[in-house]
C-alpha cells in the first residue's frame, strides 16, 4: 500500500467505534495523541481534531496510512476484548476488495479512465473543478461526497469508490450524445490510443533542472518569461494554465503536474537543441542563482552609499554602470528599469543587480564620475556623440534576436541625445558681433534645424524639426 492512499474509511471507523465502547478502552484524546505521535515518526503530521474526524466517521475515505499506523498501535498496546472487532474488520475488509460492480462501492477503474477522457475532451477544465461541478450535481440529488474525496476518487487514489459517483459522471458523458455504457468504454479505447494519457498526473522529476538548462542557453531570460512560452504552447493545444501554476512547476515547488506540460517542456528544449538528459553543470550554479529575485528593500541605501562616497555622482550614472555591467553578464535591463528599481520604487530585484550594487561598495569597485566640461570643447563632445550613434547603430544592424532589441534601445537613447544637443545649439546666445554662431552647426545641419540623412542608408539622421524632437524628449 502506498503512503499517499486513501482508503475507504468505514471499516476503521466501525472498528475504533467499537474500541470505544469496551470496558477497558483508552481515554480518547490520549488514544489520538498517541496515534498522532505515531504518524509523525513516518512523516505525517496531522491535527488531533484532523484526527478525530476521520476516525468518527466525518471523512469517507481517509489516508491509508492512518489505517497501517491504528492497527500497528493496537497491537503494541492490545486492549481486552478487541478480537470480535478486528475479526468483524478483516470480513468488512475482504468483503469490499471482492465486492461486485454492481454493489454499492465499485473498482474506481472506470471512474477515472472516464475523468481522464472528460478532461481530455474538455481541456480548459481541472480535476479540481469537475469534482466541483461532480459535487454539485450529486447535491441537486440529495447525495454529500466531500471534495477531497471527489478529487481522490477522481485520481485512482482510492480502494473503491461510489457507484452513484461513477453513474454521475456517465451521465455526463449522456449529456454529450453517447447512448450508454457499451459507448463510452468504445470512446475510451479510442481516446486512449489518441494521447488521453497527457491529461494525467505524472511526477514532476528532473523538470525544473531542463528549465535551468534553458536559462543557461538564454542568458538573462527569468523562469516568468520561460512559463510564458510554455503557457502559449500549452493554449495552442487547447490547455488553459495560469501563469502562476505553471511557474510553480517550473520551479520545483509542486511534485506532480499533468503529463502534458512535462512533454510541452520537453518539446520546448529539444526545439533548441537541449539535452534534457543532461544535468546543470556546478560552474553554471552561480549564473542561475544570478536569475533568482530577491528582496530589493536595500537597494535605495546601497545606492546612497555609493552617491556619499563618489561627489557628483549621480544615479543616472549609477544605472548606466549597471546597465554596462549586467549586459557584460548576459543580462539586458532599460535604463529606466533600472533608474526605476535604483530609486526603490520595486520589490524584488534579480540577484546579479544586488551582487554588482555589492561590488561597487568595495574599495575601487566603482570609477571616479567624469566631471563634465564646459565652455570650449562642445563640438569635440558632440563629434563623440555622433561617433557613439554611429557605432550603436552598427552594432544594431549586426545584432539579432533578443539582442537586437537591446541594440535598439541603444541607439534610440544616443540618437535622442544627439538631438538635444542640436536642439541645445540652436538656442544659444548671439555673440557681439550680431551673429549667430554657425560654426556650432555640424556637416549636415541647416538653418532651418534640421539635422538630416537616412539611417536606412547608412547615415546617421535625425530628420525631426528640433522643437518637435524637444517636445517628444520631455512628453
Amino acid at each position: 500500500m502506498e503512503n499517499r492512499e486513501k482508503v475507504y474509511g468505514r471499516p476503521l471507523q466501525d472498528l475504533y467505534k467499537g474500541l470505544l465502547k469496551l470496558p477497558a478502552a483508552p481515554r480518547q484524546p490520549e488514544w489520538i495523541r498517541e496515534l498522532g505521535q505515531a504518524l509523525q515518526k513516518e512523516g505525517f503530521h496531522y491535527h488531533p481534531r484532523t484526527l478525530k474526524r476521520q476516525l468518527l466517521g466525518s471523512i469517507e475515505y481517509i489516508p491509508g496510512k492512518l489505517e497501517e499506523a491504528f492497527l500497528e498501535h493496537l497491537k503494541a498496546k492490545p486492549i481486552a476484548g478487541q478480537k470480535k472487532l478486528l475479526d468483524s474488520f478483516a470480513q468488512t475488509k475482504t468483503a469490499l476488495e471482492n465486492s461486485p460492480d454492481d454493489s454499492l462501492y465499485v473498482s474506481p477503474k472506470f471512474l477515472t479512465q472516464m475523468a481522464d477522457a472528460y478532461l481530455y475532451r474538455h481541456k480548459g477544465l481541472s480535476r479540481r473543478k469537475l469534482a466541483l461541478s461532480l459535487s454539485r450535481s450529486l447535491e441537486k440529488r440529495g447525495i454529500s461526497i466531500g471534495l477531497e474525496t471527489l478529487q481522490a476518487a477522481l485520481s485512482n487514489k482510492t480502494q473503491k469508490v461510489r457507484k452513484v459517483l461513477e453513474e454521475e459522471l456517465l451521465d455526463y458523458f449522456r449529456t454529450e450524445g453517447f447512448a450508454g455504457r457499451a459507448e463510452v468504454e468504445a470512446y475510451l479505447n479510442e481516446t486512449e490510443a489518441a494521447g488521453r494519457g497527457e491529461v494525467r498526473k505524472v511526477e514532476v522529476g528532473d523538470l525544473s533542472q531542463w528549465a535551468d538548462a534553458y536559462l543557461l542557453k538564454h542568458p538573462g531570460l527569468s523562469r516568468r518569461q520561460l512559463a510564458l512560452q510554455v503557457r502559449d504552447r500549452l493554449e495552442k493545444k487547447g490547455y488553459v494554465y495560469h501563469l502562476s501554476s505553471i511557474q510553480s512547476v517550473l520551479e520545483g515547488k509542486t511534485r506532480k503536474t499533468r503529463q502534458v506540460i512535462v512533454e510541452t517542456l520537453k518539446e520546448l528544449l529539444e526545439s533548441e537543441g537541449l539535452d534534457t538528459g543532461a544535468a546543470v553543470e556546478p560552474s553554471d550554479a552561480s549564473r542561475l542563482d544570478w536569475s533568482h529575485y530577491v528582496s530589493a528593500e536595500g537597494v535605495p541605501a546601497q545606492v546612497q552609499a555609493l552617491l556619499d562616497v563618489h561627489a557628483g555622482l549621480t544615479r543616472r550614472q549609477v544605472a548606466l554602470k549597471l546597465q554596462e555591467d549586467l549586459r557584460a553578464k548576459g543580462f539586458h535591463f532599460s535604463l529606466s528599469t533600472l533608474q526605476y528599481l535604483l530609486a526603490g520604487k520595486t520589490q524584488r530585484v534579480k540577484k546579479v543587480v544586488i551582487d554588482l550594487l555589492e561590488t561597487y561598495a568595495q574599495p575601487g569597485g566603482f570609477p571616479e564620475p567624469v566631471k563634465s566640461s564646459r565652455g570650449h570643447g562642445v563640438n569635440g563632445s558632440r563629434q563623440a556623440l555622433q561617433k557613439r550613434v554611429e557605432e550603436s547603430l552598427e552594432r544594431y544592424r549586426m545584432a539579432e534576436g533578443a539582442e537586437r532589441e537591446a541594440r535598439h534601445e541603444l541607439f534610440q537613447e544616443a540618437r535622442w541625445e544627439l538631438i538635444r544637443r542640436v536642439a541645445l545649439k540652436r538656442q544659444a546666445p548671439v555673440l557681439t558681433n550680431g551673429r549667430r554662431r554657425k560654426d556650432l552647426l555640424g556637416e549636415g545641419e541647416n538653418a532651418e534645424g534640421f539635422y538630416e540623412g537616412n539611417a536606412d542608408s547608412g547615415e546617421i539622421a535625425v530628420a525631426y524639426d528640433v522643437r518637435e524632437s524637444l517636445d517628444r524628449l520631455v512628453s
